[in-house]
């Protein structure tokens, strides 16, 4: 049954994508997808208030009971993407979009403002980059 959340959600994008695939060739582009998803999900592991949605095909959804939590988990996919990509002959660079707000959570999925808000918010990011709407910046302060 259909509920309404007070949610937080952060969706990530991997930049570049199809321009990667045609460089690389599909087995190589799998399997630095894979190691992508791997990377975002070492952070919202260690996160204490977010878990994955679903995966957006080069991308992952994550929703978090607090936006400081979000923040902290986008700053922490950035860090981890940056560490890695100081030795690789492959640059993975991800945008990241994070919104906040009430959702309607059904069969595992958010649906309403949040999750329409954080995929525009995502594809309006550069490479590298995390946009927040001012109500998210105001919630987490000087984070």
């Amino acid at each position: 049954m259909p509920s309404l959340e007070t949610v937080t959600i952060l969706l990530t994008d991997l930049v570049g994508s199809t321009s990667l695939e045609s460089q690389v060739g599909p087995a190589r582009a799998d399997e630095l997808r894979r190691e992508h998803f791997a990377l975002l999900r070492e952070a919202i592991e260690e996160s204490e208030s977010g878990h994955e949605v679903k995966n957006t095909g080069d991308g992952l959804m994550f929703a978090f009971s607090s936006a400081a939590g979000a923040t902290d988990c986008a700053v922490s996919m950035q860090q981890r993407l940056e560490r890695r990509n100081r030795g690789a002959s492959e640059q993975l660079v991800v945008r990241i979009g994070i919104s906040m707000g009430d959702a309607t959570h059904e069969a595992g999925d958010y649906f309403g403002m949040p999750a329409i808000e954080s995929a525009r918010l995502c594809n309006a990011a550069g490479g590298g980059k995390i946009l927040v709407p001012e109500l998210v910046r105001m919630m987490v302060g000087r984070r």
